[in-house]
């Protein structure tokens, strides 16, 4: 999903938040979805998080620099009166200081683990989600991720242990393929380095992936598209169209462009989440 825009689907007990809800002239509802430096707020989508309905729900870090769950309607839209405080562990980071986060579920209990880095190039992983609330916080690294991108969690190669995809410091899209645990799913420690991870080394999964061409807050690795099982990628391009990118095992498939750069996402939308 987008952070905001026209069909962003945000409402308030039914009145939608890009009906210029102030008759400012602006979409937004001033300071909700960006802060007042325009900094867009940190989306994370990725299924049913908020148990027993079956819809699709999604974190966001807000500008008031706390993590919220937010609930789904079925329909793309969500009540911003009903969002959830998500409480962390005593040992995580700030909120506040969160600069990427992506929803995966790297030992595929059914649950959301949140993957996020931070502004001095830390990373986590926050595991054991529950009622609203993570119960473990990992750090996975101190300052490694300070040039890196997060893109998705998930089964890349269909060997049953969930990788790590990433965008490197030298513009590679990197897989970082996971080790079976004897619990189900990955390894926490094969995600954490390269050493440790199943090759003992990260592949390339493609090439010159620059930020300019494929700008950071419209790059998201989503779940399967196309229905081969493996794990998509969906971006904004140079010409600011929209791509749909097919995984592949061990390389990046072709893209196919879904909306073209004549839709202005780059001047009306935020980010993806």
């Amino acid at each position: 999903m987008t952070s905001t825009g026209p069909s962003s689907g945000g409402h308030e007990d039914g009145a939608l938040l890009g009906s210029d809800p102030d008759g400012d002239g602006e979409i937004l509802l001033p300071g909700y979805w960006k802060s007042s430096s325009g900094e867009p707020a940190l989306i994370a989508h990725g299924g049913d998080i908020m148990p027993g309905d079956g819809l699709g729900d999604f974190f966001a870090r807000m500008p008031d620099a706390k993590l919220y769950a937010y609930r789904g309607d079925g329909y793309g839209s969500t009540d911003i009166t009903q969002r959830t405080l998500v409480l962390l562990p005593e040992s995580s980071p700030s909120p506040a200081t969160f600069d990427q986060m992506i929803v995966g579920d790297y030992n595929l209990d059914k649950r959301p683990d949140l993957f996020v880095t931070t502004k001095t190039g830390g990373m986590w992983a926050f595991t054991g989600y529950t009622g609203v609330a993570f119960t473990s916080a990992t750090q996975i690294a101190s300052t490694a991720w300070l040039d890196r991108d997060l893109v998705t969690v998930g089964d890349i190669d269909l060997d049953g242990a969930p990788d790590l995809l990433f965008r490197s410091e030298s513009d590679n899209l990197r897989i970082r393929y996971g080790v079976k645990a004897t619990t189900g799913g990955a390894t926490i420690e094969s995600l954490t380095t390269s050493a440790g991870s199943r090759d003992g080394t990260d592949a390339t999964y493609a090439s010159g992936w620059n930020t300019t061409d494929f700008p950071t807050r419209f790059l998201r690795g989503t779940p399967d598209v196309n229905k081969d099982g493996i794990p998509d990628i969906w971006t904004m391009t140079a010409d600011g169209s929209i791509a749909f990118y097919k995984g592949g095992k061990t390389t990046l498939g072709t893209a196919t462009t879904v909306i073209s750069a004549a839709s202005e996402w780059d001047q009306t939308k935020l980010s993806f989440g």
